[in-house]
């Protein structure tokens, strides 16, 4: 689930071999990266609640994740690089669905308050330190 500084490792892998990408070729790839997670993970979301939970919704971002990571790593031309974010799509769910398991656990009267936000902060914390 790590992402925090993926991106600058993800430019140095594209732009030396196998790829040797140039400046618009890794923007461009960043950008359909961008669109289809966040689109695709809205969209997923709210078609995976009606009938999975908020743990299952987040099990599949998880897997969603290692797959993208996974494929990232051992692709060796273009067009397979192009096919990661379509593997990692739910990535993003994960940490949606945690911040929603979340918010569930935590008592009414205690919503928004300093409990909450504690919480979060752990989260965004672990991701950062662990990524």
């Amino acid at each position: 689930m790590g992402t925090t500084g993926r991106s600058t490792v993800e430019i140095l892998y594209q732009l030396g071999p196998p790829f040797c990408w140039d400046s618009i070729e890794v923007g461009n790839w960043g950008t359909y990266r961008t669109l289809v997670q966040q689109v695709v993970a809205v969209i997923g979301i709210k078609l995976f609640q009606f009938c999975l939970s908020d743990e299952k919704i987040a099990i599949i971002g998880m897997f969603s994740a290692v797959g993208y990571f996974i494929m990232e790593g051992f692709s060796k031309t273009t067009f397979h690089l192009y096919l990661v974010p379509v593997v990692g799509c739910f990535q993003i769910a994960a940490i949606a669905m945690f911040r929603s398991i979340m918010s569930k656990m935590t008592p009414a009267h205690f919503q928004g308050k300093q409990v909450f936000r504690d919480l979060s902060e752990m989260l965004n914390c672990h991701i950062t330190l662990f990524d």
